[in-house]
């Protein structure tokens, strides 16, 4: 058994309830789990099954009358020595037992505020002390789960730049598997989801769509499902610098719609490139024309010329292409008409429509 060691630089000191939970698991990461099993605060039984120290054999446990190893017969000395050995082998993992659970003393009066030291008596065990602990420190189930539902609150209004996207997913992945630990309220009926889906609103109303329509799915609003929504918000949400330098074309959410459109339905079977001008939205009076500008990043998201929507270029539109919309997911029927009419009353829009049509059939 190894004695425990402790890093300066990690180490929790236990001193309000919010402490128990880390540092309960720092101490038990510290000891062998031979000797926690004895010393473990969860079960209320004393600390017994530990070694004993074993007896020293004597000469007169060989020979009564004996108060010399000389005075032994040949048989009783080869008796003694054989005491003796399995004496000081049992002595070498007593010692080092009690040299482990010195370190533990070390370590949790080392770990505790001065107010929590007066709890340790030194003619306790170690299993008391931390009984003793355990008892006036750990919080109540009611109490944790407050504090985990501040803090899942509170990292849903983290996000508010698309730059932060990474640290904040960092954050809310944190707070959502506290809250499935815990099985705070937000976990159950797609609340997470929903709540989920307005927060990503300003940046994307085609995932704030696809979530609020997942939080009705009984199987893609399990809390567990958390960890494939972070991803697919990693991968579809990335920051323009990212999405402008990506290799693979065809993302669903890119920079900027018309550089999408320029790269994307190039002609490939010539093999050439276009130069890395942009197309955009003009913002003249002749509404629905198209105008060749110098790349510009100064929306987070492109927004759609069909159907309005944020999040996703044309050839992705859930409007125009049925095909790409998720399972599950409707739209109403107005929004398609609105898309499907915008189109029609624009020949570059219209063309450029039908060019990804010819190409998702040549491909199918």
């Amino acid at each position: 058994m190894t004695p425990p060691t402790s890093s300066s630089s990690t180490t929790i000191i236990l001193n309000k309830p919010e402490d128990w939970e880390q540092w309960i698991w720092q101490l038990q990461a510290l000891v062998d789990q031979q000797i926690w099993a004895h010393v473990d605060p969860a079960t209320e039984a004393p600390q017994e099954g530990l070694l004993e120290k074993p007896p020293l054999p004597k000469v007169t446990d060989f020979n009564e009358n004996a108060t010399t190893y000389a005075q032994l017969s040949t048989n009783q000395q080869r008796a003694y020595e054989n005491s003796r050995r399995y004496y000081d082998q049992d002595m070498k993992y007593f010692l080092r037992q009690e040299d482990h659970l010195r370190q533990i003393r070390t370590q949790i009066t080392s770990t505790v505020s001065t107010q929590k030291k007066l709890l340790l008596d030194p003619s306790l065990t170690v299993k008391e002390w931390l009984f003793r602990l355990k008892e006036n420190t750990e919080p109540t189930s009611s109490f944790v789960r407050k504090k985990v539902q501040h803090q899942y609150t509170e990292a849903l209004k983290g996000f508010k730049h698309l730059s932060k996207l990474n640290q904040w997913l960092d954050q809310w992945e944190h707070a959502m598997a506290l809250g499935e630990k815990y099985k705070i309220p937000q976990m159950s009926d797609g609340i997470w989801l929903q709540d989920l889906a307005e927060v990503i609103r300003p940046f994307s109303d085609a995932y704030c769509m696809k979530y609020t329509t997942e939080s009705n799915d009984p199987q893609k609003s399990r809390s567990s499902e958390y960890r494939r929504v972070a991803k697919e918000l990693q991968e579809g949400l990335r920051r323009p610098s990212e999405q402008a330098n990506a290799t693979t074309r065809g993302s669903t959410f890119n920079t900027d719609f018309a550089e999408q459109a320029i790269e994307d339905h190039s002609d490939t079977t010539k093999g050439s490139r276009r130069g890395k001008a942009s197309v955009r939205k003009s913002r003249s009076k002749r509404a629905g024309t198209l105008v060749d500008e110098e790349t510009s990043c100064k929306k987070p998201t492109p927004e759609c010329l069909a159907c309005g929507i944020r999040g996703h270029s044309i050839r992705d539109c859930w409007c125009l292409f049925e095909d790409k919309r998720p399972v599950g997911v409707t739209i109403g029927d107005a929004r398609i008409e609105k898309a499907l009419r915008k189109v029609e009353q624009n020949k570059d829009l219209a063309d450029l429509v039908a060019k990804i049509r010819r190409e998702q059939e040549d491909e199918a």
